[in-house]
């Protein structure tokens, strides 16, 4: 194995050629391999220039063939770009949005990886959650409920009205197979319509939103009411966002309303002076401050932290291990997974 292997996964967002951060251009210069999948032929032009003498493939090439099952598929990507970091040392995938929002590439490279023996590391990109938040002018600080489409249908989530809610890939919630940019039957999205209803009114308004993929491109939204979502199957796409604002604002809480915006009732949960002044803490600089500051906690309270964080690691392993590991194979009729997986990037 090269002395230099190692997997960089960067998040290259909805459009790479504008979207890329510092760390992520520093990843790509000093790879000797850059996988990523595929893009505008402009944004392709624009890597080959970033990536200097680093070979730029595209490992969409020979896969996506309509009728094929996508853990399949995308278990074969994520082994050929660890087979190039074995071989040739620092690689880098490139994918497209954050990298972590319903990118299964990701899920299976980093499993390879791991088992491989190689380093990783994510370099955070921007999805379509945030274009989403800049279309609509939504602070999700105010409430954001986010769903894939398919995870929403196959447990049947109920989702609040009072929150804005995002559903992802609506246009592909129903299938692990690639079906290409299929022409739906106009009953196609019966059981998707039947999952929102449990949450919201026939009268409900949403939209579908398409965030633009290249600088040439433009966002495009159709608004429609939940009733009429049926007929939007000749629009739908495997890229569009669902997006269902919120329907009910709620009542707020006199008494906390009154301490957050009354000066008095504010401090009396605070330390104060003589003066009558809260007393300030010593300034924390580093998270290495914060780390010595945690040493001096209770002893009880240290130990429940750390039992805590590593049921977590735990529980984070084994959902990773759930998402990826279907028990439905290609080809087969054996019953399908406990937990239906990604089935696209976003």
């Amino acid at each position: 194995m090269h002395s230099e292997a190692e997997v960089t996964i960067v998040g290259g967002g909805l459009d790479f050629s504008k979207d890329p951060s510092v760390e992520a251009c520093r990843a790509i210069r000093h790879a000797e391999v850059v996988f990523h999948a595929g893009c505008h032929e402009g944004v392709a032009r624009w890597l080959a220039d970033l990536a200097g003498d680093a070979d730029v493939v595209d490992i969409d090439t020979g896969h996506y063939q309509v009728g094929q099952y996508r853990p399949d598929m995308y278990r074969a990507m994520a082994s050929r770009v660890v087979g190039a970091a074995r071989e040739s040392g620092a690689v880098v995938l490139i994918e497209p949005g954050s990298a972590m929002v319903t990118d299964l590439v990701t899920r299976f490279v980093l499993e390879a990886a791991h088992g491989a023996g190689l380093r990783t590391r994510i370099v955070a990109g921007i999805s379509s959650l945030e274009h989403l938040c800049i279309t609509f002018g939504i602070d999700p600080s105010s409430g954001l409920q986010t769903v894939l489409a398919q995870e929403l249908v196959a447990r049947r989530i109920r989702l609040s009205a009072g929150l804005d809610t995002v559903v992802i890939q609506p246009g592909y919630f129903d299938t692990l197979w690639h079906v290409g940019w299929p022409q739906s039957r106009a009953d196609r999205f019966n059981a998707l319509a039947e999952t929102l209803s449990l949450s919201f009114g026939p009268r409900q308004a949403m939209a579908l939103v398409r965030f633009p993929m290249h600088p040439a491109d433009m966002t495009h939204e159709f608004w429609f009411k939940l009733a009429d979502l049926h007929r939007t199957v000749q629009m739908m796409t495997p890229l569009h966002t669902l997006f269902v604002p919120a329907s009910e604002c709620g009542e707020r809480d006199a008494t906390f309303w009154s301490r957050m915006h009354v000066w008095e009732r504010s401090i009396v949960f605070l330390e104060t002076g003589a003066d009558g002044s809260p007393l300030q803490l010593a300034p924390i600089a580093s998270n290495v401050a914060l780390k010595q500051i945690e040493e001096r906690l209770d002893d009880d309270l240290v130990s429940s932290s750390r039992t805590l964080a590593d049921a977590w690691r735990r529980q984070a392993l084994a959902r990773s291990t759930a998402r990826i590991g279907f028990a439905r194979k290609a080809g087969t009729d054996e019953a399908a997974p406990a937990m239906p997986e990604r089935i696209d990037r976003q």
